[in-house]
C-alpha cells in the first residue's frame, strides 16, 4: 500500500465512525429521555386533603412555557379535582415548578369557591419527575409528595 493510500483508509475509517457518532444514539443503548415535557405523566400521590390516589399529567411544552390539563382521582371520588396547568421552567439550579388550578372537588361553605391552587416543584430524572407541591383551597393548605412516569 502506498502512503497515499493508507490516508484514505484511514480518513474513510474515521469519516465512518463520525457519521455513527453524529446520531445520537448508542445503537445497542436505549434512547435518551426527551428534552421536552411535552407528554402524559402518571403515578402515585399522597396528599393532606385527598389521601393516596393519583396524579395525571397531560403537559404541553413550548421552549421554557408549560400548558396542559391534569387529574387528581382518590378512591373517594368526592376528592378528586381536575384542571389546567400553566408554568415555566427553567435551567437547573433553578426549582422547575408548575401551576395545577382546579374549578371543584372541595366541599366549600356556600359563598366559597371550591378552586384549588397548588405550586408543584420536581426534580427529573430521564423520564420521571419525583417532588411535592403545595397549595390552597376553601379547607386551607394542601400539601402532597408525587412520583410520575411518561407514558
Amino acid at each position: 500500500m502506498t502512503g497515499q493510500s493508507v490516508v484514505v483508509v484511514i480518513g474513510s475509517a474515521a469519516l465512518a465512525l463520525l457519521a455513527l457518532g453524529c446520531t445520537g444514539r448508542s445503537p445497542t443503548g436505549p434512547e435518551a429521555p426527551a428534552a421536552t415535557l411535552t407528554g402524559t405523566w402518571q403515578g402515585p400521590v399522597e396528599e393532606s386533603y385527598g389521601g393516596r390516589g393519583r396524579l395525571r399529567l397531560s403537559i404541553e411544552q413550548t421552549a421554557f412555557a408549560l400548558g396542559g390539563t391534569f387529574a387528581l382521582t382518590f378512591d373517594d371520588g368526592s376528592r378528586n379535582r381536575t384542571g389546567m396547568i400553566g408554568g415555566s421552567i427553567g435551567v437547573p439550579p433553578v426549582a422547575q415548578r408548575m401551576q395545577l388550578t382546579s374549578s371543584g372537588g372541595l366541599p366549600c361553605e356556600p359563598g366559597q369557591s371550591p378552586e384549588s391552587f397548588l405550586v408543584l416543584t420536581w426534580s427529573r430524572s430521564g423520564d420521571r419527575l419525583s417532588g411535592q407541591y403545595d397549595g390552597f383551597g376553601c379547607l386551607g393548605t394542601i400539601t402532597g409528595t408525587f412520583t410520575v412516569t411518561r407514558e
